[in-house]
């Protein structure tokens, strides 16, 4: 599964220290999740790099439903985001997540 630009909270890619990180990432870097999927994806150093929209988190949430889990996720993509707010461009980071039947 391939979360697209509205699945992702893009303010959370405006914090500095997130502009930072994402700048070193590259496609195929391994994120983990934290105690549920929810909750966003870390880096392997456990710095939270990926905050889901409501949205996505519904869908995540119907999947769970269905007994899928979280096997693995990585980064697909890093684009880049203009942000009218601040007439700036952003990096944001776009994962592939591996769901599992349990």
């Amino acid at each position: 599964m391939e979360p697209g630009i509205g699945d992702v909270v893009l303010g959370y890619f405006r914090q500095p220290e997130i502009v930072k990180e994402v700048k070193k990432l590259r496609s195929g870097e391994k994120l983990e999740a934290g105690r549920n999927l929810e909750g966003g994806l870390y880096q392997i150093d456990g710095k939270c790099l990926i905050l889901f929209s409501s949205r996505f988190k519904e869908r995540l949430h119907c999947y769970q439903n269905q007994e899928y889990v979280f096997a693995s996720g990585k980064v697909a993509q890093v684009v880049v985001w203009w942000c009218q707010e601040d007439n700036r461009e952003y990096r944001i980071v776009l994962p592939r997540l591996t769901l599992l039947k349990n």
